[in-house]
């Protein structure tokens, strides 16, 4: 209940559908009368965690019914200085929400006495991940909080949703970690129903609302439970059926055994026992392959299936699985373009097996893992060809460390016994289940530490120093299952170079991408000097490809250049190998990037010889500018860079008051020089409005170096690259912010006559003209780079590093 007016609360119960079943949803809103500002809520006082929880996770499920209302549906914790009679505003608070304008999810936190005065909506202190939000929709919002362990006072934000609408298994959207958070174990729960900053109305009262199905609180804890299905040998044995198998190897097999009651009335048999072995085999006798683009391949199996039910293989279907970047999809065999299954014999029941062999066609990504799951009288069954489908893998050690790195199409698998109680192996990274996974087994039958390995991808494996020596005697014979043998061969590397392991957790269709290893990185690996004299390698193929063309930048970055094949960034991780020498390897700046400006003081610049567009750039591209030479003459910009904005055209109508309808645009916007009252700090702006939309969500820290312009068919990012004494700083101390790729002003929905081309006018932005600059008149840089979103990341020691 805000100052100004009294909402009407709304809490009735309505029937809603979740999982494809009828169920009844709880619908939470207010109706606000005309004016009113402020809040309305709904709360759940003073939850109190058990103490012997290690942590705790708050669900809600919500469907938000209307994307009109301005926070309609958001789960958020209050606690200190709050006591549940009125709006907290000078307490400790954290959310997840749904935003309307644009359709997006956001973070939020903010601690007490970060401001001044009480928070509101847009002085909050972390926000971000901004992803499209669908009306109608069901999702699942969650705040998970650890309160015990080094990792105590970690806060983990985020977004789950159906892979289709409201049935089939769910899938992490988007999500965020929060660090030092001062959490408390008892807690305010509040799903809200609307934080109105100004009226909806003036002249009419409104209702905002949202569906809500449950609300959950539940121990937590860090990494999440998982658990892995694989065979170290051989596939198993399953009873009883209905069983799902993956099983890698040539074939796959299940057995079981059926038991029913039944009844024959005309005999007068009643109480009859009918137990039946039902025994299903299924292998790939064949299998092609060959590339459909530089996303796909087309993959061709000749899949003989056999059952000891007469007639059985007939009724044989198929489905395709596939991982995507950490996410399962399936697709069925004939119903989807993806796969299509063609009988091509039937061999009859012959022997006490009935047999028959089909064809199965299907497009599987370069970047994934698959598998062709067969499924009869109930059982499925994981079928490939090792001769075409494997994994392969190189290692090579460094130190305590084994380094993997699989170059196949499938997931390797390692195990490596414990010894003296306990396991031998330090530690994994990635351990995320999308580039890397550990699993430590115990039983009866032994304890061991399972290591997974997908493809395309390299993972670290560090072993106590008592067991390193141990296992690089004996490896791999000793920890790698019989059939994988074959797959899996040494590598080396350099003397006295470094290994760092990079990470692409996007689909990247260019063939090159220029990457940027921040100082910090080169640091952490023992190099601080010499940066004119490096040898960069990147592990493709087998080999190591290299040297990179590279050259170092003002702030003590290396950008280098790696060109593979078309499709060779997409969900791939690898190693980058890097040497120093006695002579000066670094390339000309011309030669690593596509648009490179080293200075212009011209505050009107033109993309040459085309406009920067994602036609030349189909995954993403970035616009940098660069202000190293202001920075260093006159420090930092906030204080004489009022603009800068990629556009079209160099009309100053894209200034603009705050409300107005804008046009399509990326800017940056300085609050500070501006002076105006309230807003002293950076703004950004996108595609059309003026305003609102224009404040930060994550704040950096430093002297701001390069403002970047980000845009791929998804998202439009503003990121500011800080430095401090002179090296660039982490990604974790840059600005940034970001929306959804949509031009969404209604002044660009009304063309006369329409509009033929949708990326021209009512689509999403596609491309830009001009970068216009308003810094008093000093000379900058501009910088043209293929761009991806999620962005790009290093693994060191554990810790991961973003880049760009």
């Amino acid at each position: 209940m805000g100052p100004q007016y009294d909402p009407t609360p709304i809490r009735q119960i309505v029937p809603t559908s979740v999982y494809g079943n009828a169920t009844q949803g709880l619908l939470l809103g207010a109706q606000y009368p005309a004016g009113t500002y402020d809040v309305g809520y709904q709360i759940w006082n003073n939850y109190s965690i058990p103490p012997d929880w290690p942590g705790f996770q708050v669900r809600v499920l919500v469907n938000v019914t209307n994307i009109g209302a301005e926070k309609m549906g958001y789960l958020s914790l209050f606690w200190g200085g709050y006591d549940g009679r009125t709006f907290p505003w000078c307490a400790d608070m954290v959310a997840v929400q749904p935003e309307s304008y644009p359709p997006s999810f956001v973070w939020s936190y903010l601690p007490q006495g970060l401001y001044s005065g009480p928070w509101q909506t847009y002085s909050w202190d972390i926000g971000g991940s901004f992803v499209p939000l669908e009306q109608g929709r069901w999702y699942v919002l969650s705040i998970s909080g650890i309160l015990q362990g080094s990792a105590a006072g970690s806060v983990y934000l985020s977004v789950y949703k159906f892979l289709s609408n409201t049935t089939g298994p769910m899938t992490l959207y988007v999500g965020q970690w929060l660090r030092n958070v001062q959490l408390q174990s008892t807690f305010n729960v509040v799903l809200g129903t609307d934080t109105e900053d100004f009226p909806e109305s003036y002249t009419s009262p409104w209702i905002d609302a949202a569906v809500y199905d449950f609300l959950a609180i539940r121990p937590w804890t860090y990494p999440e439970p998982s658990a892995v299905l694989t065979t170290l040998g051989a596939a198993p044995v399953v009873s009883p059926s209905r069983q799902v198998v993956l099983a890698w190897g040539p074939a796959s097999y299940v057995k079981s055994t059926v038991s029913a009651l039944g009844n024959i009335s005309l005999a007068l048999v009643v109480g009859l026992n009918i137990t039946q072995r039902v025994v299903i085999n299924a292998s790939a006798v064949r299998a092609y392959a060959c590339p459909y683009n530089s996303t796909y391949v087309r993959y061709s199996y000749g899949v003989l299936i056999s059952s000891n039910v007469p007639r059985s293989a007939l009724g044989a279907s198929f489905s395709l699985y596939v991982n995507i970047g950490g996410v399962l999809y399936n697709y069925t065999c004939g119903s989807a373009g993806l796969c299509n299954q063609s009988l091509v014999s039937y061999y009859g029941y012959i022997g006490g097996m009935d047999s028959a062999l089909y064809n199965v066609t299907f497009l599987a990504p370069r970047y994934s893992s698959f598998s062709l799951v067969a499924q009869l009288l109930g059982a499925r069954l994981a079928v490939n060809n090792l001769t075409l489908v494997h994994p392969q893998v190189y290692y090579l050690w460094s130190g305590n460390s084994l380094y993997l790195v699989n170059l196949g199409d499938m997931d390797a698998v390692f195990y490596f016994p414990w010894q003296s109680g306990g396991p031998i192996v330090q530690s994994v990274s990635p351990n995320d289940g999308v580039f890397g996974a550990r699993l430590d087994i115990s039983g009866n039958g032994g304890s061991w530490t399972l290591v997974m390995v997908p493809p395309r991808s390299a993972v670290n494996v560090t072993f106590y120093s008592a067991y390193a020596s141990q296992v690089q005697s004996a490896f791999p014979e000793g920890y790698a299952p019989g059939w994988e043998l074959s797959y899996i061969s040494p590598a080396s590397a350099g003397t006295g170079c470094r290994l760092l392991q990079v990470y692409f957790p996007s689909v990247y269709v260019n063939k090159s991408f220029i990457l940027v290893i921040p100082p910090g990185i080169l640091k952490a690996l023992g190099i601080s000097t010499g940066l004119d004299r490096l040898n960069i390698y990147v592990f493709s193929d087998g080999v190591w490809s290299g040297p990179l063309a590279y050259f170092k930048a003002t702030w003590n970055d290396v950008w280098v250049n790696i060109t593979q094949a078309p499709g060779w960034f997409s969900y791939r991780g690898t190693l980058l190998q890097i040497c120093q020498s006695s002579t000066e390897t670094a390339s000309p700046p011309q030669q690593v990037i596509t648009d490179y400006t080293p200075l212009t003081s011209n505050n009107q610049y033109a993309f040459n010889p085309q406009s920067v567009s994602l036609s030349r750039y189909p995954s993403g591209f970035a616009v940098v500018l660069n202000m190293t030479y202001a920075v260093e003459q006159s420090g930092s910009p906030l204080n004489y860079l009022l603009y800068a904005y990629l556009a079209n055209t160099t009309n100053p109508s894209y200034q603009c008051p705050e409300g107005t309808w804008a046009g399509k645009m990326l800017e940056f916007y300085n609050g500070y020089v501006q002076g105006i009252p309230g807003w002293t700090d950076w703004w950004n702006q996108y595609a059309s409005v003026c305003g609102d939309q224009n404040i930060w969500t994550t704040y950096g820290s430093g002297v701001e170096t390069y403002f970047i312009f980000a845009l791929t068919p998804q998202f439009a990012n503003f990121h500011i690259a800080t430095e401090n004494g002179g090296y660039l700083n982490n990604y974790s101390a840059w600005w940034y912010n970001g929306w959804p790729n949509t031009a969404y002003s209604p002044a660009l929905l009304t063309t006369n006559p329409p509009c033929a081309n949708l990326q021209q006018c009512n689509g999403p932005m596609w491309s830009f003209q001009y970068l216009v600059v308003n810094d008093n008149n000093y000379p900058f840089g501009v910088v043209v780079i293929p761009y991806m979103w999620p962005l790009p990341f290093f693994v060191l020691n554990g810790n991961v590093y973003q880049t760009i």
